[in-house]
């Protein structure tokens, strides 16, 4: 964790690298840390996730490392995925869940967060649960075994577009309080309800990362 931290140091360092920032160009030089390393593929994606997870979180290592002189102080940067800040959040946190404790975890946090936000926040969003959904998928393939690992490494490492890994999220509803959600989807267990999660799963599933041989 204090290698991945340090070399993401170095990248939000960059002169070249703006204020706002796709997840794509951090993601992408991280993995090719990660394949030059030459150890376990899968204990080095895990700990490259949890370094950007963490990242984005705005939570340091040093409690954690025993030596806080040997974890810098990230640079700070707006990290995007789609344009939105919150997509790149949900995506990595649900990442980090996921390879920390349980992809069904992971899908069921991020689930019962849009419930509690159409009832006292921002409103339930299928476009925030798709972006955990494509996280969790991510985690899951990065860290699926050595073969897959490695895919996922060379894969990722080099020219990278977010298309690769996240789908277009745009056209769901998001924002629904939880009169409008009530009337149009009933509950998450009811037909029409999961008529769209099976649609953003499928969406999920039709990204290139996914597909690789």
């Amino acid at each position: 964790m204090i290698a991945y931290t340090r070399r993401l140091a170095e990248i939000a360092s960059a002169p070249a690298l703006p204020a706002t920032v796709s997840l794509a160009r951090i993601v992408s030089p991280m993995m090719g840390f990660a394949a030059s390393r030459n150890g376990d593929p899968v204990k080095e994606n895990r700990a490259a996730i949890m370094a950007m997870a963490l990242y984005v979180m705005d939570i340091s290592i040093s409690p954690l490392s025993g030596n806080s002189a040997a974890v810098p102080v990230i640079p700070p940067h707006r990290i995007t995925l789609s344009g939105r800040e919150d997509f790149a959040k949900h995506f990595l946190t649900s990442a980090a869940i996921a390879i920390s404790a349980d992809t069904n975890i992971a899908d069921s946090f991020g689930l019962m967060k849009e419930i509690d936000d159409a009832t006292a926040g921002s409103g339930f969003s299928f476009t925030d649960v798709g972006a955990d959904r494509a996280g969790v998928r991510f985690a899951e393939f990065a860290t699926s075994g050595p073969r897959n690992a490695v895919l996922f490494q060379k894969k990722l490492s080099g020219d990278l577009s977010e298309d690769m890994f996240i789908p277009d999220l745009a056209n769901l509803p998001e924002f629904m309080p939880q009169e409008e959600f009530a009337a149009k989807y009933g509950g998450i267990n009811q037909p029409e309800f999961q008529r769209v999660i099976t649609d953003i799963e499928e969406r999920i599933s039709q990204l290139p990362l996914f597909n690789l041989q």
